[in-house]
């Protein structure tokens, strides 16, 4: 968390250091300290007011968790300058439980479907949703969807682009926690929130299954008695695009750590489809399929922020020319030592995309102390001259917008791993 001293005229709730003496007790901490920190309330743009030793300090970088008025924080100082940094080492509510994280993977990820497909057929309902075999019901709440996905246009400001990220669907209870505090308003366009309402209203709408044949007792059938019973058919997999190995980026290696992977569009199942019977099961299993894949991106951060690294996973989904673009992405911290200097604080981006005509990309970005590296990996080699092309443009831009440009390349082939491990889900034990 990066703090500073409350501006003037912000509201101080209680006595505290005086301002002129606050610099002195800054600068009678050292790095590694480890200090109490009394939650004092939340700032205007969402920051967190804390009071450290009797100084007010705001943290403009907060971690999401619902923090509360009144509890004590254990922080530890990670740099003084040139800014004042702080670590949060325990969370404000209960611990993780190890186990209940690794339950909740391995109920989440047999359910989770790619979003490709779900996304190709709301822009088909976009286009023609009156003459689909869906409920008229359903309608608005997929036109709502739609009109809440980010456009290519309004990413071109850095706040929309901030908005669409906590809109993505992963930090959904964060945002009602926070209404429910009165801290902000309720996440009507939240992604996953979205997806829950249709699939209750598609639940609605489900076929009535046919009653169940009456079981007369066999002494009524004698010539009955001696045949064997019929086996019962095979039970469809609860993710059968796993099991027939069609979505690769399906796989537990991808899902669980979280590592972005370049997905391409899909057709859409709802083209072909005529009947409602089949049409509205087959679509509330693409939506609770995408509920259960943001799901697990959530989890995949609750499990970082367990082990005390920030990191964020989410897919966000683009619209643009009445197609949706997807594009997965990672942000997090990379690791460095605690008696490092605040300049050697490093953070990256990794972000995979598949554009029509480009074939998969994955583009890594760094940032540390306002220096900015960038590398492009093209599976095409087509476009990897394109993107080679366009890099000098590229690095304009950045150094318009204040930053120092490192690395700036685009190399062919796919990009190297990113070396992690994901938890184990299942434990054996002899």
């Amino acid at each position: 968390m990066d703090l500073k001293p409350l501006q003037a005229g912000t509201p101080r709730p209680i006595p505290t250091v005086a301002a002129r003496d606050i610099p002195a007790l800054i600068e009678s901490w050292r790095v590694g300290d480890i200090l109490q920190a009394t939650v004092i309330g939340r700032g205007e743009r969402g920051s967190l007011l804390l009071n450290v030793q009797g100084a007010l300090l705001e943290a403009t970088r907060p971690p999401l968790l619902p923090f509360r008025a009144g509890e004590r924080l254990p922080v530890q100082i990670l740099a003084r300058e040139p800014r004042l940094e702080l670590r949060l080492l325990a969370p404000p509510t209960q611990a993780i439980d190890p186990a209940r994280l690794q339950q909740a993977l391995r109920e989440t990820l047999p359910r989770q479907l790619p979003l490709p497909p779900l996304l190709a057929n709301l822009a088909l309902i976009q286009r023609q949703g009156e003459n689909l075999p869906l409920p008229r019901e359903v309608l608005p709440l997929l036109r709502d969807l739609w009109s809440s996905l980010a456009s290519r246009e309004s990413l071109n400001q850095p706040l929309r682009l901030a908005q669409a990220l906590r809109a993505s669907g992963p930090f959904l209870e964060a945002a009602l926690a926070a209404s429910l505090r009165g801290e902000g308003a309720r996440p009507g366009t939240d992604l996953r929130g979205q997806l829950l309402r249709l699939a209750a209203a598609l639940q609605r709408h489900l076929p009535t299954p046919p009653p169940a044949p009456t079981r007369l007792p066999a002494s009524d059938y004698p010539a009955l008695r001696n045949v064997p019973a019929t086996p019962s058919p095979p039970r469809a997999p609860a993710n059968p695009w796993a099991a027939s190995g069609a979505a690769t980026h399906l796989r537990h290696h991808d899902v669980v750590r979280g590592t972005p992977v370049a997905q391409p569009p899909a057709s859409s199942s709802l083209a072909t489809a005529t009947l409602p019977e089949t049409a509205v099961p087959d679509f509330l299993r693409q939506v609770e399929g995408a509920i259960a894949r943001i799901h697990s991106h959530a989890l995949h951060a609750l499990h970082a922020q367990a082990e005390g690294r920030p990191l964020w996973a989410m897919e966000l989904p683009i619209r643009h020319d009445g197609g949706v673009d997807l594009f997965d992405l990672r942000i997090e911290e990379e690791t460095r030592q605690l008696d490092a200097p605040a300049h050697a604080r490093r953070w990256s981006v990794r972000l995979a995309f598949e554009l029509e005509g480009l074939g998969p990309v994955t583009a890594i970005i760094s940032l540390q102390n306002e220096a900015v590296a960038t590398r492009f990996w093209a599976e095409h080699a087509d476009t990897a001259r394109l993107f080679a092309h366009w890099l000098e443009t590229l690095g304009s831009r950045l150094r318009q917008a204040g930053l120092n440009v490192g690395a700036l390349e685009c190399r062919c082939g796919p990009a190297p791993d990113d070396g992690g491990e994901p938890p184990p889900l299942l434990r054996e034990e002899a």
